[in-house]
Formats: structure tokens, sequence, C-alpha cells
């Protein structure tokens, strides 16, 4: 019986380490954190990934459908890293994010249409980066948003439709 209770626990174990990058720690709740010189979105088991933390890593930018196969991905935080550029479709596919978190990056401008495919995103966190301004269209399609943060970046003045369709904001 332990010999078989032990198989099964070695084969989790090799499961796991299987769908997981070297540089990603995968946890069997769907956690994901990933750290070190990865430049890119890592290959990740698709239904096994709800939570991705990219933390301290080499990523630049965020291409189109970088998110499509994590099709269950409801959280992403990427972090300390020198993300500058987020092409206009890089959440497509990501239907399921509920909390995006954009925190200490060099982005400073972002696409009016970047998070037109996100309608279920309830937080957005873009707090700590480069933002010199947003587009005026930018969260026009985040009609659940009720959580907001864009301080600490380099905005002067919003233009006063910003903030027209995202009605929910908790103050």
């Amino acid at each position: 019986m332990c010999f078989i209770l032990f198989l099964l626990h070695l084969g989790l174990q090799l499961s796991l380490s299987l769908t997981c990058p070297s540089s990603c720690v995968c946890l069997p709740n769907g956690d994901v954190a990933c750290t070190g010189a990865i430049t890119e979105i890592p290959q990740l088991k698709a239904n096994q990934t709800f939570r991705l933390n990219l933390n301290n890593t080499h990523i630049t930018i965020l291409n189109p459908k970088s998110f499509q196969p994590l099709a269950h991905l409801q959280r992403l935080k990427i972090s300390h890293s020198p993300l500058a550029t987020i092409h206009p479709q890089a959440f497509l596919g990501a239907t399921q994010l509920r909390s995006v978190v954009l925190l200490s990056t060099s982005i400073s401008d972002l696409p009016s249409t970047v998070f037109s495919s996100l309608e279920n995103l309830e937080q957005l966190h873009m707090n700590r980066n480069q933002l010199i301004s947003l587009h005026p269209d930018v969260f026009k399609q985040l009609v659940n948003l009720i959580e907001l943060d864009i301080s600490k970046n380099k905005i002067a003045t919003l233009d006063s439709r910003t903030f027209q369709n995202v009605t929910g904001l908790i103050t």
C-alpha cells in the first residue's frame, strides 16, 4: 500500500515538473510564480494555471494573444520587470481574467484597445509604472471594473471621458 502511495506521489511530482518551466514554481492549486531570465510568457499547462505571477523577469513586451493559451487564467501579476510594450491584442482570449496587476514596470503608454477583451476584469492595478497619459477609451470595455489603481505614474492630466463607462468603481 505504501509503495502504491509513493508511486502516486512520484507521478504527481513528475507530472508537475514536466509541465512547469525551470524558472517557475507551479503549485497544484493553479498558482504559478516565475522569476529570472525569462523573456516571454512561459508555456504553461492551460487547464492548471489560474494565477500567474511574473516577478523580476526580463519580459519587455507582451505580444498578441500572449495569454490566449491560458484559458482559465483569472489573476495576472507582472512586477519589477522591464515591460515597456503591450500589444493591443495581448490579452485577446484571456476572457477569464478578473485581476491584472502591472507594478513597477517601464510601461509609459497603453494602446486604447488593450483591455477591450477583458469584460470580466474587476481589479486593475497599474501603479508605480511610467505611464504618461491614458487614452480616453482605454477603460471603455471594463464595465465590471470595481478597483483601479493608477497611482505613482507620470500622468499629469486625464480626459474627462476616461472613466465614462467605468461606473462601478469603489471609492
